[in-house]
């Protein structure tokens, strides 16, 4: 082993003994932390400030024992960034209290500086007409080089790891657990995270391997969704929702919180429009999303052309022709007959724009002026 790799593998199970003492004070580890740069140089640390992780140390079965934990991890395809060493995500160490450790399973290159992060966060229970937005944003932004930042629940972040799978790009996404690695929830989405991995992404946690997903675990897991982040859209997030709190964290950390819109009288949106109302940016289309884009992205073909002299997209001339033609239609019914994808985002352009009406229980109609 290189000199550099035994430095490095000393940095894990520095950390890896600190994230398992309960009884650590935490602010003592990450203050001994700032101070001296690497869990390693904690090793040579003679003072009063982090003693039970000094004591601990100082037993050898200890320190064996965490040493056999990370070579069993990497053997069973987990690998392990310690918070001060190699590889650790910058923008995730800015945070309040980070966590010592991160296990993934994947690729280290989604934790690059120099990659865009965008946090995608919305409702488990969101309908047909949210996951499409979210998979049709994610989609955009992916494409243009951005890596997608979801829970991997149901609902809106399922479709957000799909929408940037379905750009096509090698380490488009990022699912973050409330759980171990080795019990990973919901079962219903484990296809999911093995296309993740597969496709150059990683699935990640703070909690060990073994780890169940107590609700409590998913607070935390929201607070490192946000800290891996620049920005964090929010699609459909009822009041008390953890898309919410994931905002909330990304708010008070300083980073961006770009937010859909909704009716006023939908409790799906009731998280969402409160957010506004505390002075959140308002996404309304995907020229909305640019501002989450890397530098030096391809940008929209017809930027800086008028919205007047823009064509019909296939898609927005196609739910106006069946709008037309049966004055009323279920968003269902329209999914089903558009299936080029970027269905949800034109029909929130044409709500916004005055052409399109939503009536209750999802019904959409042309508006007066919705033909021309």
């Amino acid at each position: 082993m290189k000199p550099t790799d035994q430095a490095e593998n000393l940095n894990k199970i520095i950390a890896l003994a600190a994230s398992k003492l309960p009884l650590l004070k935490c602010k003592e580890y990450y203050a001994l932390l700032s101070e001296l740069g690497s869990p390693a140089a904690i090793l040579g640390y003679r003072g009063a400030l982090c003693a039970p992780l000094l004591v601990a140390l100082e037993s050898e079965e200890f320190r064996v024992r965490c040493e056999e934990e990370v070579l069993e991890l990497q053997r069973r395809g987990i690998q392990i960034l310690a918070l001060g060493g190699d590889g650790y995500p910058a923008l995730l160490s800015l945070i309040y209290q980070p966590p010592p450790v991160i296990y993934y399973r994947g690729s280290s290159e989604v934790f690059q500086s120099d990659k865009a992060r965008i946090a995608m966060v919305g409702s488990r229970k969101a309908d047909v007409f949210g996951c499409d937005l979210a998979r049709s944003y994610a989609a955009y932004l992916a494409s243009r080089g951005g890596v997608i930042v979801s829970g991997l629940a149901l609902g809106v972040d399922a479709y957000s790891h799909r929408g940037a799978l379905d750009s096509k790009r090698e380490g488009s996404t990022i699912a973050v657990l409330g759980s171990g690695l080795d019990n990973l929830y919901p079962r219903q989405n484990e296809r999911l995270a093995a296309q993740i991995i597969e496709r150059g992404g990683a699935v990640v946690s703070q909690f060990a391997a073994h780890e169940k997903p107590f609700p409590s675990n998913f607070l935390d897991r929201n607070r490192v969704i946000a800290g891996l982040c620049k920005y964090t859209v929010v699609i459909q997030a009822p009041r008390r929702s953890g898309s919410l709190a994931t905002a909330r964290y990304a708010l008070e950390e300083g980073r961006e919180v770009l937010v859909v819109p909704g009716a006023v009288n939908d409790p799906r949106y009731e998280g969402s429009n409160l957010l506004i109302q505390q002075g959140a940016n308002v996404v309304l289309n995907e020229k909305d999303l640019e501002e989450c884009m890397p530098e030096g992205s391809s940008l929209q073909a017809n930027e800086g052309k008028s919205a007047a002299s823009e064509p019909l997209s296939e898609e927005r001339r196609a739910i106006i022709e069946l709008l037309r033609e049966n004055v009323k239609l279920h968003y269902d019914q329209l999914s089903q007959s558009i299936t080029s994808g970027g269905l949800a985002a034109e029909i929130l352009s044409l709500e916004l724009e005055g052409k399109v009406k939503r009536l209750p229980g999802n019904f959409l109609i042309l508006s007066a002026n919705g033909g021309h």
